[in-house]
Formats: structure tokens, sequence, C-alpha cells
């Protein structure tokens, strides 16, 4: 997308949009399959198009949208297998393809395939399909598999670190519980916990035992809160057709529920997209809720305060992914705290003098001079006051 126009923010996003709209679709077409008629398509892609975290995560050009297109287009694949066991061979080019993404979705993937033998549904693995689809992904998977080997498995370092709080955005227990009742907006949740109860009680109810191990899981590894935002399209799905069931061809009830629908799509917008004037976010709850806000914010003026400081060729070193990502095309060089590299001179942003002297900011992440550039004080996300910038 850069090679197309590396000076609009709209290109380099088209990547993002078009997987959040696989999202959309893919929900609509889950309550197709799970049984739902035209209205419950339109409620369960409604819904699932309203959310905070497709709305956020399709704003952003990063990998966890496309995480979340690869886990429905797999759920929705899955669904499609209970008609035809020839699916298996393009589930396996999309887990494959899913992986190179984000390893993570390694995990749902296995918990999804052991819940669905567990559940009556071992059948479906019963055709040379099935190995076809495993040997699919694992000529995708293995050179990353055989880099991570030879270079002794840093991302299994990265990950013990998230666990452990390193991240900006990792989640304690009670913000990880919490934090399922509003990834997709608050008022969803009727919706998707109906949905959840309504497989539990049908022939899918793998999907059910899925999300409450998957809970388990990334609640007890310390993962973050939107691990578990690939489940809820199938279950709003599920929920949309008994929904619409319920409410049949009563305008007044349609009227009730597309207001939902419409109330949870604002709420989103405000939090999770660009709409409200800069000047307003620094007192507004937006920061404190959506904190990759404060990460896109001055990133013109916070460029050239770089740029100018940036001793000719010398690394830069970041606190964060937002301020690694504010000018691309400045191919700034980031290397980690336990590297070997040894620069003569490090250009360091945002650190105060005794992180540079550990070597790693562990959570502790100074307000740095891009969110500065807001005036006054920062937003809710900053942890610590600055010592020196």
């Amino acid at each position: 997308m850069a090679a197309v126009d590396p000076d609009s923010l709209c290109v380099m996003r088209l990547p993002a949009v078009a997987a959040a709209t696989l999202v959309v679709v893919c929900a609509g077409v889950m309550a197709g399959e799970l049984g739902g008629g035209r209205g419950a398509r339109a409620l369960a892609a409604g819904a699932v198009a309203s959310s905070a975290l497709v709305m956020g995560a399709g704003h952003l050009l990063g990998t966890t949208v496309f995480d979340l297109a690869a886990w429905s287009l797999i759920c929705l694949l899955v669904l499609k297998l209970g008609r035809d066991r020839r699916w298996w061979l393009v589930i396996g080019p999309v887990v494959g393809l899913g992986l190179q993404n984000k390893v993570l979705l390694i995990v749902p993937v296995a918990v999804l395939a052991v819940a669905l033998a567990l559940t009556g549904q071992r059948k479906l693995f019963a055709t040379r399909y099935f190995g076809v689809a495993v040997g699919f992904v694992l000529i995708l998977w293995l050179p990353y598999l055989w880099w991570q080997a030879g270079n002794g498995w840093p991302q299994w370092e990265l990950s013990r670190a998230i666990a452990g709080g390193s991240s900006g955005t990792s989640d304690t227990p009670i913000t990880f519980v919490l934090l399922q009742f509003g990834l997709f907006g608050p008022l969803l949740v009727p919706l998707w916990a109906y949905g959840a109860w309504r497989l539990w009680n049908s022939r899918w109810r793998a999907f059910a035992l899925t999300y409450a191990v998957l809970f388990v899981v990334f609640l007890a590894t310390g993962g973050k809160a939107y691990y578990l935002g690939g489940m809820y399209p199938v279950l709003l799905a599920a929920g949309a057709v008994g929904l619409c069931r319920w409410v049949g061809a009563d305008r007044k009830r349609w009227a009730a529920v597309v207001s939902v629908i419409a109330v949870n799509a604002v709420m989103s917008a405000v939090l999770f997209l660009p709409v409200l004037p800069v000047a307003s976010l620094r007192d507004s709850p937006v920061l404190a809720i959506n904190y990759d806000a404060g990460e896109t914010i001055a990133w013109p003026r916070y460029v050239e305060q770089i740029a100018a400081a940036r001793p000719p060729g010398a690394p830069v070193l970041t606190a964060n992914y937002g301020e690694a990502g504010g000018d691309p095309t400045l191919r700034l060089g980031i290397w980690p705290a336990h590297t070997t590299f040894r620069p003569q001179r490090l250009l360091v942003v945002g650190a105060s003098a005794g992180q540079r002297d550990r070597g790693t900011h562990r959570g502790n992440r100074p307000r740095t001079a891009h969110r500065n550039l807001l005036g006054g004080r920062p937003g809710g996300h900053t942890r610590q006051r600055p010592r020196h910038r």
C-alpha cells in the first residue's frame, strides 16, 4: 500500500478496512449457516459492525484485525463442514496464512479442534481432506518455526513478557474479565450471552465450549482481553438467529433492536474512531478507554522532532508501538533491550535516565514528547511522571 501512495493514511488502511468488512460479512453468513433468515443475517452483521473491537481494529493497520478476520472465517468454514467435508481444503490455507500474521491463532484453532472431538463431531475429521488441511498448515508455518528455533524462540520470550505485564496494554485478571463486557459494547452482552447458550444446546456446542476454555486459558496465562475477541462474531450470530425468531414481524420490537445496535455503534465510534476534536480528547474519557487514540496524536510534529534530533544513521529506541509507528518513511531502527548490537550513538525517545540504565521499560511508560503536545496533563493511559526527557 505504501508503494501505491506512501503519504495516504486512507490507502495504507485499506487492507485493515477490508479485513474488518470480512469479519462483518462472516458474522452474517454464520447466522445463515445456523438457520437464520435474512433478518438474522442482517442483525448479526449489524451487531458485529457496531462493535468497539471491530471498529477500533479496523481503523488501524495492525495484526489484530487480520487475526479477527482469520478466526471469523475459520468459524464460518467449520460450520460449513457440517454439509461438505471439502471445506477442509480452504480451512488449511486460511489457518496457515493466519499463523503468518499472528502465532496466537494456533491456540483457538487447537482448542476448537479438541472441542469438536469431545462434543460428538469426530466424524468431521474422518476424511482425507483433513490430512490435506494439516499439510497446508505445516507447509505455510514451517519457515516461521524454523526461524524461531534458529533464533532462540524470541516469540516465546515476548509472550512471557506480555503475560508478565510488560506491554502497555497488558490486562490484570480483573480488567480481563471486565473488558469482555466492552469489547463488542456493553449493549450487546445479552445477545452474545444468549448466543453462547443457544450454541451449547445445539449440535455446535463446541463453539460455546471453546469460548469457555479460551476464557480460562487466557485469564490464567495473563493474556490480553482482546485475545478472546474472535469468538464473539459466532456467538452474536447464534444470538441473532434466536432473537429474530422472537421478534418475528413485530415492527416495534424490530425498532427497539435496531435502536440498540445504533446506540452501540455511536458509542463505539466516539470511543474508537477519530470523531472528536483532538483538543477535546484530554478532558474526555476516550484516552482512558482507548489506549491507541493517544498513540496517534501529533505524529507529524513528533516525527519532525525525532528527525531533527537523530544523529545520521543512529538507531532510535522507542517505548511502544505508537512511538515506533509514527512515520514508517523514516525507516527508524528499533532495537530490543537485550540485543548484542552496540551502536556508537542511540537516540532514545521518551525514556527516563533510570529506564535507560536498566535497559527496559517494564510497563512503566513515561509521558513522551508526542503525548505532551496535547498540552497540560497527559491522558489516563500514562503511568508515571517523566523524570527526564
